[in-house]
């Protein structure tokens, strides 16, 4: 009897440390797959009479992903975004003369397709992404360089110099020091369908991390014109950007420009961004910025170009909790004398 019992004991225990052993393996085991979010929004106040409107809040971002590791070779991603979808409409006669037009504009923070893109990792080296791809000519790095994207967008965005997805294929080399990627996209952007001449746009991109805590990036993208005529030339794409961060430091410059704007012969914009912080403590960041260059208005292909275009940022960054972001930063505008403060909030999930 006493064998009995101490055989049913050994078996009840040994039974109980292998369920406590494989409750523990699945606890630790990671999960192949992650929701995501992000929430930006905030207020501002003009100390201008003639700016309209004069203060506001804002809701800049309101973006929901899910990525799910199929296997160790096979990623797929899903981000979905809101924003304005629709430009404002002019018609205008032949000699250029204005016609009144009434029309819906539609709302401003639409949900769309940011991003549907599969990476196949065939090698350790190489990689094959097709789908709705990121565009790699400032949202791959300069954003999330800058890291203050819920107060801005990088200079590239903010003054519309590419789309910041697009339908296409990505092949990409990856080593320890050097990422070099090819991508051959519609060249329409997430908002439209490929143009009746099915023509692409073309780009590369080198990503280089020399030493620890910098790095150099070039892109270059090629896109021929829609259409052919009289002033009408292909596009071209050019941004260098050098970053370094390290510790409590943080600094950016980028040069960016686009010969033949708009499919119009030497009709170039260039830009020149710097931006830096400096963490004071491990919940405050202070963080400046400078843009500088010329650009055409937005919406208004008719208008003429802006020189010694000029916009600044300054300001204070504080980090109450994990994933919420708050900041009070002044900026000012010119040569359209815009100074403005602003109350910024952002939060990540």
């Amino acid at each position: 009897m006493r064998k009995i019992v101490i055989s049913i004991l050994f078996v009840v225990i040994s039974v109980s440390l292998m369920a406590q052993e494989t409750k523990k393996e699945t606890k630790e085991k990671p999960k192949n797959y992650k929701v995501f979010g992000n929430i930006y929004t905030g207020f501002y106040y003009t100390f201008n009479d003639n700016y309209t409107p004069r203060s506001a809040f804002e809701f800049s971002t309101g973006l929901l992903g899910y990525r799910h590791k199929i296997s160790e070779k096979i990623t797929a991603t899903l981000i979905y975004d809101v924003t304005r979808t629709t430009n404002n409409i002019k018609v205008s006669d032949s000699i250029g003369n204005s016609f009144n037009v009434t029309y819906f504009e539609g709302s401003k923070y639409t949900a769309f397709l940011k991003m549907g893109e599969i990476d196949w990792n065939i090698t350790d080296y190489l990689q094959l992404s097709v789908g709705q791809l990121l565009n790699q000519q400032y949202l791959t790095v300069q954003d999330k360089w800058w890291g203050y994207r819920y107060i801005a967008v990088s200079y590239q965005e903010k003054y519309r110099y590419g789309m910041p997805a697009d339908f296409g294929s990505r092949l990409t080399y990856k080593g320890n020091l050097l990422k070099y990627s090819i991508t051959v996209t519609n060249g329409e952007g997430p908002f439209r369908h490929q143009d009746d001449g099915s023509k692409f746009l073309v780009a590369s991109n080198i990503d280089i991390t020399p030493v620890d805590g910098l790095m150099i990036k070039m892109y270059n993208d090629y896109e021929p014109a829609p259409s052919s005529g009289v002033g009408i030339a292909d596009k071209n794409v050019n941004s260098f950007f050098v970053g370094y961060k390290k510790n409590k430091i943080m600094a950016g410059l980028e040069y960016n420009e686009i010969r033949n704007y708009g499919y119009m012969q030497n009709e170039n914009v260039y830009g020149i961004s710097l931006y830096g912080s400096y963490k004071i403590t491990d919940k405050f960041d202070v963080l400046a910025r400078a843009d500088y260059g010329n650009l055409y208005p937005q919406y208004d292909n008719n208008a003429k170009l802006i020189d010694n275009k000029q916009y600044y940022i300054a300001g204070l960054q504080y980090q109450p909790e994990k994933n919420l972001f708050t900041s009070v930063n002044f900026r000012y505008t010119n040569p359209e004398d815009i100074p403005q403060v602003y109350a910024n909030f952002g939060i990540k999930f």
